[in-house]
């Protein structure tokens, strides 16, 4: 794995810039995730392929699925040149979750990347089940603070966001806030959604996902 995260790849994801002449193109292999994650990871000048035998889909409604994503039925059905899995805090106690990381992270040969949405800040996975869990693999955080408090080797962090000229910036005319995160009694205390709802004593709020659903990107992102 050292060859693969101090080249091209592992740069790339550090969110340095390379001449696209220079870097190799790379054939990688993933499943479904956060859809708006996956959105911003495939512009990446790599070519993507992912699984349709997991019970991961990909929302349409939120983001369209780009032109650059190629569709395969399993993992031995095309060749790739290493695979992208998915963790968070919880993974170890949702077994859905545990057994589609576990699945891949144990069949697939190639060299595998685990991009870890969570962070051991809050109740969830402790850091030595994690190291279980990712070794052998190579890891990125979704922020500084998560791969400090993770603690793993071969790991490194990215800050990650939206493409801005994808979002018309707001003129404030309409008087609401709106909250785009699942209404979850599970994940309330890291989501802060008892805040949430004192706040809407004060302020109209509408819920993403719980009041109000959309049946395009368009409709969604406007």
């Amino acid at each position: 794995m050292n060859n693969l995260s101090g080249g091209a790849v592992g740069q790339q994801l550090s969110g340095a810039k390379i001449s696209e002449t220079t870097m190799k193109r790379y054939r990688i292999l993933k499943y479904p995730w956060h859809t708006g994650h996956d959105y911003e990871l495939v512009k990446l000048p790599h070519d993507f392929f992912f699984l349709t035998e997991t019970h991961r889909n990909w929302a349409r409604s939120q983001r369209p699925i780009p032109s650059q994503v190629t569709w395969v039925p399993t993992s031995d059905s095309v060749e790739t040149d290493c695979m992208i899995l998915h963790l968070d805090h919880w993974s170890f106690d949702e077994p859905a979750k545990r057994f589609l990381f576990l699945r891949y992270r144990d069949s697939y040969s190639g060299p595998k990347i685990v991009i870890n949405h969570g962070s051991n800040a809050v109740d969830g996975m402790p850091s030595d089940v994690l190291a279980t869990l990712v070794e052998g693999c190579y890891m990125v955080c979704n922020s500084a603070t998560a791969l400090r408090y993770w603690g793993m080797e071969q790991s490194r962090h990215i800050m990650h966001g939206m493409s801005p000229e994808e979002w018309a910036p707001t003129n404030y005319r309409r008087p609401e806030v709106l909250v785009i995160q699942p209404y979850s009694s599970a994940h309330g205390s890291v989501r802060n959604i008892a805040g949430i709802e004192k706040a809407e004593q004060f302020v109209p709020i509408t819920w993403i996902g719980r009041d109000v659903r959309f049946d395009s990107f368009a409709k969604f992102r406007h």
